[in-house]
């Protein structure tokens, strides 16, 4: 006959429980996402806490900490994981975490026909909070705060104008605070007799701190201030801004 007063395995992991699901609390630090961490469950005393338990970083969130209220999922097996915790000092943030910026150009402004022309963007649309804010208002551009891999992409749309032969978008990157390369290719867009508008990838650019992104276009219409087309119909009922700059790190 077994012995049933046998004290029960503090770390076992394969305990069944009556709910797939319970709360506990993180009893240790996660010092890397490679970790596995142990959980005190409310319905046992912390002389029996279970662990070790492996969690899935999601980009943007701090690792479990020490008395972080979290969840378990209880597998078929009885093994359980770590799918949600909720961090005690508010800190959500990783170093690794995903920074990005949308910009937008909202007041009118006009292209020339001579040349591209850089787009001082005047607001954003979501950006990076304090040291961090990727968006200059001042100089109209994103500057990079973080260095890493980040998708940029962009629209330009021009106002309607049928003569020439072009309508062109590009994203620059400014490296060295005074020559604007093309990152990735440019779109070309026929003239028209309606809005021209022009949607653009840049690529992934790797982006050291300080580097500038900007927003350019050219035409070679007869109009030598050709306007931009400030507002695109997205729905019926639903207008955005036509021409913007966004930057996403990837990596």
């Amino acid at each position: 006959m077994n012995d049933l007063t046998k004290r029960f395995d503090q770390e076992s992991k394969s305990v069944l429980l009556p709910h797939p699901i319970k709360r506990g609390v993180i009893a240790e630090d996660a010092t890397d996402k490679s970790d596995s961490v142990a959980v005190i469950v409310e319905d046992f005393s912390e002389l029996f806490r279970h662990g070790e338990y492996r969690f899935q970083l999601s980009q943007g969130l701090a690792l479990p900490s020490k008395d972080d209220e979290c969840l378990l999922a209880y597998d078929e097996t009885g093994e359980a994981w770590i799918v949600a915790w909720y961090s005690t000092d508010g800190n959500i943030e990783l170093s690794e975490a995903r920074a990005r910026a949308r910009a937008v150009r909202n007041a009118a402004f006009n292209i020339t026909n001579v040349g591209w022309t850089r787009i001082p963007l005047d607001d954003a649309t979501f950006d990076e909070a304090g040291a961090k804010a990727m968006f200059d208002s001042t100089n109209g551009w994103l500057v990079c705060r973080d260095a890493g891999d980040y998708a940029l992409d962009g629209q330009v749309n021009f106002a309607a104008d049928a003569t020439g032969a072009y309508r062109m978008g590009a994203i620059g990157v400014q490296r060295d605070g005074v020559t604007w390369e093309a990152q990735g290719a440019t779109t070309t867009q026929p003239q028209s007799a309606v809005s021209n508008r022009v949607a653009f990838s840049g690529g992934i650019a790797t982006l050291a701190v300080g580097d500038r992104i900007g927003l350019f276009a050219i035409q070679n219409g007869t109009n030598a201030a050709l306007p931009l087309a400030l507002i695109q119909n997205v729905m019926a009922s639903t207008q955005m801004p036509a021409n913007w700059l966004s930057a996403i790190r990837q990596s």
